[in-house]
């Protein structure tokens, strides 16, 4: 073994916390929050900024924890992703 090898240092161990994964995106697809956000788009937005306020949202919100996603509110994501486009 070579001592550049030996000496090799591991990266810092990530909070798990606030690290982000794909399971973790993966996972909000099913969030009753984005649901009733994305529902509420549907709804709301007209019809020719729908889908581009939709994939905002997506975008935007994707890395947000369940826990940020429940404090935040689906009132307060469709103010704040809306509010982009305005």
């Amino acid at each position: 073994m070579s001592s550049e090898r030996s000496s090799r240092v591991d990266p810092p161990l990530r909070d798990p916390i606030h690290a982000v994964s794909e399971t973790a995106e993966q996972t909000h697809a099913l969030h009753p929050v984005l649901d009733a956000l994305f529902a509420r788009i549907q709804a709301e937005a007209s019809t020719d900024r729908r889908d581009a306020l939709t994939a905002f949202a997506r975008a935007f919100l994707r890395r947000l924890s369940d826990e940020e996603l429940e404090h935040h509110g689906a009132d307060l994501l469709f103010s704040m992703v809306s509010s982009a486009f305005a």
